[in-house]
């Protein structure tokens, strides 16, 4: 699975909901019941930064780090 588009589906589902985007969203909307690739994804772009994961209760939610950022080039 590519994780340009992972990450675009990230962005866009957070900015559509204003929240953080549960990992069984992530497979609905991508339309994969096993989410292997998915998470393997997810992995690669928490190491490079580009994704922040909370835990809770409920399980895990992932949002653009770009959204935690102080200057973000979208507030022009």
């Amino acid at each position: 699975m590519d994780k340009d588009t992972v990450l675009q589906l990230i962005k866009d589902t957070y900015h559509e909901e204003g929240k953080p985007v549960s990992f069984s969203r992530l497979k609905k909307r991508l339309g994969v019941k096993d989410g292997s690739e998915l998470l393997k994804a997810i992995a690669e772009l928490k190491m490079e930064n580009k994704v922040i994961e909370k835990s809770s209760g409920s399980g895990k939610s992932f949002s653009p780090a770009e959204s935690f950022e102080a200057t973000n080039d979208n507030d022009v």
